[in-house]
């Protein structure tokens, strides 16, 4: 098999997988706002982003999820 045939092939299935836990993923992502939400007396102020290869969509199954939390501690007290 021609390497690139390797490569194209390797990517469906790679895609496949993503597709497969995206919904696991959104839950995961959804519960992690939740908790935080709940913890953090000033919710309103708080917000989220994911970054790193989930964002980019070079993703692969097994990458981690990065996710950057703000206005968790207000930014006057940030030394």
């Amino acid at each position: 098999m021609q390497l690139g045939k390797q490569v194209l092939k390797i990517q469906s299935k790679v895609e496949t997988r993503l597709s497969q836990i995206e919904e696991f993923k959104e839950a995961t992502f959804s519960r992690i706002q939740q908790i935080t939400k709940q913890t953090f007396a000033d919710a309103t102020k708080i917000d989220f982003q994911i970054y790193g290869s989930m964002a980019t969509k070079l993703a692969i199954d097994t990458s981690d999820m990065d996710i950057a939390v703000y206005g968790v501690i207000p930014a006057e007290k940030i030394a």
